[in-house]
């Protein structure tokens, strides 16, 4: 009888060690996956300061910028031919409002020129691939696997 206590006791260890290795694996490999569906990338934006109106400059080079970063995640699927004969309905469709596809910015730095005639950006995005694979799909764009290199359309 005494056996067969210490063997339930050591089974019922066994099973809560297993069960605690798993969740811890099934975490990390959530993160992992995480990481693979994010692109991260950084863009420098310039604008032209117009009537002295700086605040106006800089919402002008956040959205231009923010623009750049879906582009610029967009040329990872199709290559630049398609790109540059689909800029139209991209820009109908797509970059209207670039932030339903795009998780976070980080504005990185903010510089005017000495004139101040000019402001320049440099932001940081990360975007997930699976809002852009969505966004893409009802243009019949991504028919194909996420891992293949730029298709021509």
């Amino acid at each position: 009888m005494y056996l067969s206590k210490k063997f339930f006791f050591r089974l019922l260890n066994f099973i809560m060690l297993l069960m605690i290795y798993g969740v811890i694996f099934h975490l990390i490999l959530l993160d992992a996956l995480k990481a693979q569906n994010l692109i991260i990338d950084q863009v420098s934006q310039t604008v032209e300061v117009k009537r002295e109106n700086l605040d106006q400059a800089k919402k002008e080079a956040l959205v231009k910028g923010k623009r750049k970063l879906v582009e610029n995640a967009m040329e990872r699927f199709l290559d630049a031919e398609s790109m540059m004969i689909l800029k139209k309905v991209f820009a109908e469709h797509i970059l209207k409002d670039t932030d339903r596809l795009i998780d976070s910015t980080r504005v990185i730095e903010e510089e005017t020129s000495i004139d101040r005639s000019q402001f320049k950006i440099n932001l940081e995005g990360r975007i997930f691939r699976s809002r852009l694979m969505m966004a893409l799909r009802p243009l019949g764009l991504m028919t194909q696997s996420k891992s293949s290199s730029p298709q021509k359309i």
